[in-house]
């Protein structure tokens, strides 16, 4: 027989579950590009997903050299050949891609404009954010401005969206990370001990990479999920290794080791916006300035020729539709 407690927790869990789809409707929505350790999606996008993080991470600049004096620093710019089921540098054309910080290429630097003098609530004393409060946010934001993400980057995502978007069903919000091999999953209303699924009381957890559709489950399916996704990014790894794309190692077992990370409590932790009515979300006090857009704006010349591209392109295209628009009045004539 059903308790009142019981019933209340699964009205609850329920509510949980339909916040938590709508929180992965949005990641699917931002990160239209995908995952860039992620086959389908490499495939999907002629392997330019791998290299935008790179553009995004840190500067650089078009070279022209031969194909015999390029370095490393200068094969970053590659594609998926279809024909051959491999990532390839791009040698069709005259120009190559040189990272000016190679070494540090996979690291992100982050660079937020504030739109507005004299507010910026990520520094602003008054929300007193920690440092991994600080990090969920401004990782957030470069994701969301690349549109791309893997596993790390979803799941801060998710952390973010849940916490603009409290509500009283959901006291608590955690990265799972999994110590042995790289992957992270979200977890909400924790209890007990963090290394014992078994005391997680009501939590359900939720994996944002390995499907396009939720994935949502409980501490008691826990460590089989786990293991799932473990076994397929194993075989994302052997596919990797064939394009060949360098990956994380993973140990041959099938142990389930993690730790409990970026931990938000929603109700505890102010969000920082200074307005409410209507919500303003901390995205609407910054603009992403990563090494793209800076590349681009440090520049003028560069800007000076795609206006002058633009220009040109917008001409033929009113060319043309003219053409057409004489050619159907000739037509009708007839």
């Amino acid at each position: 027989m059903l308790t009142q407690h019981s019933i209340f927790h699964s009205s609850q869990n329920e509510r949980v579950r339909a916040l938590l789809k709508t929180a992965l409707k949005n990641v699917l929505v931002t990160f239209v590009l995908g995952a860039g350790n992620k086959i389908s999606d490499i495939k999907k996008s002629n392997g330019n997903i791998l290299f935008s993080d790179y553009r995004y991470n840190r500067r650089g600049q078009y070279v022209k050299k031969g194909l015999q004096h390029l370095t490393e620093a200068d094969k970053l710019d590659w594609h998926y050949n279809t024909a051959s089921g491999k990532m390839e540098q791009n040698t069709n054309r005259k120009w190559s891609y040189h990272c000016d910080e190679f070494k540090d290429c996979h690291t992100p630097k982050f660079f937020l404009q504030v739109k507005y003098n004299n507010l910026n609530p990520i520094k602003d004393p008054k929300f007193q954010l920690t440092k991994s409060n600080q990090t969920i946010i401004v990782q957030s934001l470069l994701a969301a401005a690349k549109r791309k993400g893997n596993c790390g980057d979803r799941v801060m995502f998710l952390e973010k969206y849940l916490w603009e978007n409290k509500t009283k069903d959901i006291q608590r919000i955690e990265m799972i990370s999994f110590d042995n091999f790289d992957h992270c999953m979200i977890i909400v209303n924790r209890e007990g001990n963090a290394n014992d699924p078994k005391t997680w009381g009501n939590a359900l957890i939720m994996e944002t990479w390995y499907l396009d559709s939720e994935m949502i489950f409980t501490p008691k399916e826990f460590m089989a999920k786990a293991l799932e996704v473990k076994n397929y990014i194993r075989h994302q790894n052997k596919a990797l290794d064939k394009l060949p794309i360098a990956h994380a190692t993973m140990p041959d077992d099938d142990d389930i080791i993690w730790s409990m990370e970026y931990e938000i409590l929603p109700h505890q932790h102010l969000y920082p916006t200074y307005k409410h009515s209507p919500f303003c979300p901390v995205d609407h006090y910054y603009q992403v300035l990563n090494e793209y857009t800076l590349d681009l704006a440090r520049s003028g010349e560069a800007l000076s020729l795609l206006k002058k591209a633009r220009s040109e392109h917008e001409t033929k295209f009113q060319d043309c539709l003219e053409g057409l628009r004489n050619k159907r009045n000739s037509t009708k004539s007839l």
